[in-house]
């Protein structure tokens, strides 16, 4: 709801109260300056400073309506961040305790069947799977790293904005100067009235981030827990790929070292030009074979 309270409010700093929802509407309406604003740059018989002094409250005026309308959006949400936190923190929970059963549970097991191509395009996409996972991790951490400092600038800026207030409403209560024209004067109380009607909004969601600032916390360290066990979840798939593949591999290049050892036996009663040829062929796949499984082997210990 848009928040107007056009009073003052004197509280020491440092403390805050929750001030009360109001749904009144803004001091003036935007469509009414915007049409102030066109009027007087249309007009052809104005003092060009008076001309200037007017336009120029009329937009400030516009951008504290507009700050305050924001003011306002972000005091809802996180009023509602606020009381949908039990139930976003039990379902957080709830997944933690999931994540924690898979983290125990004994290592999925691949298919036997699943060829290497297979199990590398598998590999491929954990990795993806990792990398988004860490990236949220990071993004979480940050999250909570700010809104652990968050309090200390809130209290600062609520008793900065209340300062604010109180100074405008002496504004609002001064005169207006001797011979000043009267729509010099309505410009410049709208803009006064614009800026108690942002301030008061910027107070609103101020007393709702403080409000609500320990149960989002317990919030946000929940899921910043269940990310990092995301994470290691990811981790575990990527290794259980990778030793997978480092096992096809290994038997691939064993299965090749054999057949060259038999087919090195079964020449030894062959031609000697024919057997010294084939001797060739077969000591180069032997030590194909023999170089893939010292790869397989140095990757393992590293």
């Amino acid at each position: 709801s848009i928040i107007l309270l056009l009073g003052l409010f004197l509280l020491a700093a440092g403390a805050y109260t929750q001030e009360p929802l109001l749904s009144e509407a803004p001091p003036v309406d935007p469509e009414v300056l915007a049409s102030k604003i066109a009027e007087v740059e249309a007009s052809t018989t104005l003092d060009a400073d008076a001309a200037a002094s007017r336009i120029d409250l009329y937009r400030r005026a516009l951008s504290s309506l507009e700050r305050a309308r924001v003011e306002a959006s972000q005091a809802e949400t996180l009023a509602a961040s606020g009381a949908a936190a039990p139930t976003d923190l039990a379902a957080v929970r709830q997944a933690i305790d999931s994540r924690a059963l898979e983290l125990d549970k004994a290592a999925v097991p691949i298919p036997e069947t699943a060829g290497l191509s297979e199990l590398e395009q598998s590999l491929n996409k954990a990795k993806a799977d990792l990398s988004d996972a860490e990236s949220q991790l990071a993004s979480l951490r940050e999250q909570h790293a700010a809104e652990v400092m968050r309090p200390l600038a809130a209290r600062d800026r609520l008793a900065a904005a209340r300062k604010e207030q109180s100074s405008t409403t002496a504004e609002l209560e001064t005169p207006a100067p001797a011979g000043e024209a009267a729509e010099l004067t309505e410009a410049r109380r709208w803009q006064m009235e614009a800026r108690m009607y942002q301030l008061t909004a910027e107070i609103q969601k101020l007393d709702q981030e403080l409000l609500t600032h320990a149960s989002r916390l317990e919030l946000l360290q929940a899921r910043r827990d269940l990310a990092m066990q995301d994470v290691d979840l990811a981790r575990l798939r990527t290794r259980q790929l990778e030793d997978a593949i480092w096992s096809r591999r290994s038997e691939s290049a064993e299965l090749v070292r054999q057949q060259a050892e038999t087919t090195r036996q079964e020449l030894e009663d062959r031609h000697v030009a024919i057997r010294d040829l084939a001797r060739s062929n077969v000591d180069i796949s032997d030590r194909l074979a023999r170089r893939v499984l010292d790869v397989q082997n140095a990757s393992a210990e590293r």
